[in-house]
């Protein structure tokens, strides 16, 4: 009987040569596309077991969901005083946190040159975030940010963040242009990363953006529009 792993084994052996001659740039796009389906069907599936044990467990009173990529917290700062800092700029725009949990997750790291197997497995959980719509908040270096605006995964500030705050701090946003020619402000750069980042050091400068298919979209934009005044 013939193994049904060989032929799996046997492509991904072909996918590695094939990437090995490609650009950086080409080597993202042909895991993202060559491998979108099977990285959705299986990270989707994973995510909503898992989705389904923690949710019970760690998100009573989370109010909003953010991830960072590639951002540098170290972890001597730990994830407490990144919330910490997410937390008081929900407060500055007016929100209670009283008994508000902030949940995150900030030490994802993914890299698109010479992606390992580890770097596959991250873009496949974040995928599952992006497309489930359990993801709030994502921050980034603006080489991961790119990626996903080219897959439409941000939101228009605009619908989020009053119009003279984004006028105030034009050279601060993040401007989209989809397929059909459409420019759209998508996320803002994170001009001071020291609070951010818990003291951390990006991989590149950072940008922060509403999730498109976001649960607390609102909340992520008092984030933003918090965080665009206290730069100013």
């Amino acid at each position: 009987m013939r193994n049904p792993f060989k032929k799996i084994t046997d492509t991904l052996k072909r996918d590695r040569e094939t990437m090995k001659g490609l650009s950086s740039a080409k080597k993202a796009e042909f895991i993202w596309d060559y491998y979108k389906v099977p990285i959705a069907i299986i990270a989707t599936v994973l995510f909503v077991c898992i989705s389904l044990v923690t949710t019970f467990i760690t998100r009573g009173g989370n109010v909003l969901y953010v991830v960072m990529v590639n951002a540098g917290v170290p972890e001597s700062a730990g994830e407490d005083a990144v919330r910490s800092t997410f937390t008081a700029l929900l407060e500055s725009s007016g929100e209670n946190m009283k008994g508000k949990k902030i949940n995150l997750e900030c030490n994802y790291s993914l890299s698109f040159d010479e992606p390992t197997d580890s770097d596959i497995a991250t873009l496949q959980v974040l995928s599952a975030l992006f497309g489930i719509g359990d993801l709030d908040l994502f921050v980034s270096d603006k080489d991961v940010y790119d990626k996903f605006a080219l897959k439409n995964g941000f939101s228009d500030l605009r619908a989020y963040i009053p119009s003279d705050i984004l006028s105030a701090n034009e050279d601060k946003i993040y401007y989209y242009t989809d397929e059909k020619g459409n420019t759209a402000p998508v996320g803002i750069y994170v001009k001071d990363t020291e609070k951010l980042t818990g003291g951390g050091t990006p991989k590149g400068e950072l940008l922060a953006g509403i999730v498109s298919r976001a649960e607390n979209a609102e909340r992520a934009g008092k984030v933003l529009e918090s965080l665009l005044i206290v730069q100013n």
